[in-house]
């Protein structure tokens, strides 16, 4: 029992959680697909001390090791996301690289487990996976100045929205997503069992184009 778990977010809720944690230990995933338009929100502006730019893998192989081993940056990851090719928005500020989010355009897999792989596979939107805020910089609004960074530079790439997903129980990730106008579209899921990895999803997470799929061989998880 978790009684601050209970206390922050309801016993309901509570449940809910410990009912959707004991599906993934037997190996059902279940998660809710949210689609956040690029025009949202119109009337928030990035602060000045911050800037955002759109990134390639080789970009950031750039930076010292020390930097990118703080900003969860592995050259497993690196390498494999200059292959998919998988491009990243960052954020920076006066120490440099503060945060990010990556995306996945065209269907291309990009990873999630060491069985399981996503795709959006809808022009009209990208996937958006792997996102960090820098350690020493959480709690400050950074990943929402992030996403409205982003906004500009992705409909300039003919993006109109960015597909993510956030598991039900991750009440915290729920209302962050929300409030940057993320918008549940439906559900997805997938078990892993005896006989293989068994896919479903609702007719609002096809609409999107998310599906999970299995991995590819040798690529880093998420």
């Amino acid at each position: 029992m978790n009684p601050d778990f209970a206390a922050r977010w309801g016993w309901r809720r509570y449940a809910t959680s410990i009912a959707l944690s004991r599906a993934r230990n037997r190996g059902t995933h279940l998660v809710r697909v949210v689609l956040r338009p690029t025009e949202f929100p119109t009337s928030i502006r990035l602060k000045p001390e911050y800037s955002c730019r759109l990134e390639e893998a080789t970009d950031l192989q750039q930076f010292s090791r020390e930097s990118r081993a703080e900003m969860d940056l592995s050259d497993e990851f690196l390498r494999h996301a200059a292959r998919a090719p998988f491009d990243a928005v960052i954020l920076y500020d006066g120490r440099g690289l503060a945060a990010y989010f990556w995306f996945s355009r065209h269907g291309a897999p990009a990873p999630d487990t060491s069985s399981v792989d996503v795709t959006v596979d809808q022009d009209r939107y990208t996937y958006g996976f792997k996102a960090f805020v820098r350690r020493d910089s959480r709690g400050v609004g950074l990943g929402q100045q992030l996403l409205i960074g982003s906004n500009t530079m992705l409909r300039a790439e003919g993006i109109e929205g960015v597909v993510s997903y956030v598991y039900p129980d991750n009440f915290p990730a729920r209302r962050h997503s929300s409030k940057a106008g993320g918008v549940p579209v439906g559900w997805a899921g997938y078990h892993v069992g005896p006989v293989g990895i068994r896919r479903f999803r609702t007719e609002g997470a096809r609409k999107a184009g998310f599906q999970f799929v299995p991995a590819r061989p040798s690529h880093p998880e998420r």
